[in-house]
C-alpha cells in the first residue's frame, strides 16, 4: 500500500520534534533512541487506509454522541447504536505517528501511574481513564490523534510498559539485545 511517511520526512519529523523526545527521556528511564526507533517504524508504516480507519473511528463517536442526544429528547428510545460490527462498527484504531490504539494507550497511562511515572496532572488528564470506559476510551484516542506531542508520550509510556512486561523490570538502561528485541516486538 501507499505509504505516507517516507524514510526521510519520517527523520525530518522526529528531528523537528527532538527537544520533546529529549524531555521525554528525561522524564522517564528509557533511551531517546528506543523512543525515535520505535516511532521512526511506526511512522514509515503508515499508509493511506490509516486515516480511512480513523474516520471510521471518529464516525463511530459522532454517530454514539448523536444517538444520546436524540435520546435524551425522547425522538429514539434506546442510545444503543445498530451497526456494532464491521466498519461503521469501528470504535478504536491506531492513531498518530506512535500508531497506538486508544485502549493501549489508557493501559499505558495506567501502567506509568500504577508505577509512579506521572501524574494525571502531569499528562493534562482531569481524571484517571478507566480500562472498558467509552468515554475515557474516546477522550484518551481523541487526543492521542490531535496532540502529538501527547502520542508521543504515550510511546514512551507504552515501550515502559512492553519492556517490564517482557523483563520483568523497568528501565531500558540495562536491558539485553534480545529484551531490546522482545519489549519492541510486544509494543506492536
Amino acid at each position: 500500500m501507499w505509504k505516507l511517511y517516507s524514510k526521510k520526512r519520517a527523520a525530518a519529523i522526529l528531528d523537528r520534534f527532538s527537544p520533546w523526545l529529549h524531555t521525554l527521556s528525561a522524564r522517564y528511564p528509557l533511551p531517546e533512541a528506543a523512543l525515535r526507533a520505535v516511532l521512526f517504524q511506526e511512522m514509515t508504516g503508515i499508509d493511506v487506509l490509516d486515516p480511512v480507519a480513523d474516520a471510521l473511528v471518529a464516525f463511530y463517536w459522532r454517530r454514539k454522541a448523536l444517538r444520546r442526544w436524540l435520546c435524551k429528547r425522547g425522538l429514539v428510545r434506546s442510545e444503543a447504536l445498530r451497526f456494532t460490527r464491521g466498519p461503521l462498527g469501528k470504535r478504536d484504531s491506531s492513531v498518530g505517528y506512535a500508531q497506538i490504539f486508544g485502549y493501549v494507550a489508557v493501559k499505558a497511562i495506567n501502567f506509568a501511574l500504577d508505577r509512579g511515572l506521572t501524574s494525571c496532572e502531569a499528562l493534562g488528564l482531569d481524571h484517571r481513564p478507566e480500562p472498558g470506559c467509552d468515554s475515557d476510551l474516546y477522550r484518551i484516542w481523541r487526543r492521542s490523534r490531535r496532540d502529538r506531542a501527547f502520542n508521543m508520550e504515550l510511546c514512551a509510556l507504552n515501550l515502559l510498559a512492553a519492556g517490564e512486561e517482557m523483563t520483568g523490570r523497568l528501565g531500558y538502561g540495562d536491558y539485553s539485545p534480545e529484551e531490546l528485541r522482545l519489549s519492541f516486538t510486544r509494543y506492536n
